[in-house]
């Protein structure tokens, strides 16, 4: 017999985790009860916090002079995607590397973003495209990230080369509470082997944890061996459940 045990709007409290008790039940005809054990794993729900796709302009982010560079490559392009046609690349348009002679660096900087309210886990990633000459110490791309305006940056990774869209992660959950930066540094460091593709950024996401939508059990409806159990939850969707009780 497969018996289905609803619970109440008091689970809205339990915080993630695994939980366990008993169920009893008792034929009330014989009097006889028999108790299983039940078991209850409640999830994080996962909030999106922000995205940027570029498929709508640059979406907040900006480009920034590097101090050690002149010149600063980053733009929107179509050359590739990992979602839809637009990305962010540091590279030459046409030439499709970024060979312009000369030591060249830029960041590519997002629009404030607000952890205020986050639950953790708090995670920044990314979809990212990288070709360079991969040798230690030159043609670095690095995530970094700011929580005072950009006044200073903490280094949260450098990228290794990926020849197809890979996706990078990070848990920032220790800025939670916090408006942050996050930007994308690329710097030949010299102007020798330059002529690789570059680097493509797309779908930037930071997710938090949230709290799962409460539920109300509007009515429990009895008649002889069935019961009926309607409830609601707080995104505005109605339930409901039959059970039908076996001998």
């Amino acid at each position: 017999t497969n018996v289905s045990v609803c619970i109440n709007a008091t689970a809205n409290s339990l915080t993630a985790g695994s939980y366990s008790d008993t169920v009893t039940f008792s034929n009330f005809v014989t009097g006889v009860t028999q108790s299983r054990p039940v078991a209850l794993t409640v999830q994080t729900a996962v909030t999106t916090l922000f995205l940027a796709d570029f498929e709508s302009g640059n979406q907040g982010f900006t480009y920034t002079a590097d101090p050690d560079a002149t010149s600063n490559l980053w733009h929107t392009t179509t050359r590739r995607s990992a979602s839809s046609s637009h990305s962010q690349y540091y590279g030459l348009e046409v030439a499709g590397n970024y060979d312009t002679g000369a030591r060249n660096a830029g960041n590519l900087v997002s629009p404030p973003i607000s952890l205020v309210g986050a639950v953790g886990p708090v995670t920044l990633s990314f979809k990212y495209f990288l070709q360079t000459e991969q040798f230690s110490g030159f043609d670095v791309a690095t995530v970094l990230i700011s929580t005072n305006a950009g006044s200073t940056w903490i280094t949260l990774g450098t990228l290794p080369d990926s020849a197809s869209f890979t996706t990078w992660s990070s848990d920032i959950s220790v800025h939670t509470g916090k408006t942050v930066l996050v930007e994308f540094n690329f710097d030949t460091v010299d102007n020798f082997n330059n002529g690789f593709e570059g680097w493509y950024i797309d779908d930037v996401t930071i997710t938090g944890g949230g709290s799962a939508p409460p539920f109300q059990i509007t009515s429990i409806i009895r008649s002889n061996n069935n019961i009926l159990i309607s409830w609601t939850t707080g995104i505005g969707q109605t339930n409901a459940l039959q059970a039908t009780a076996g001998t």
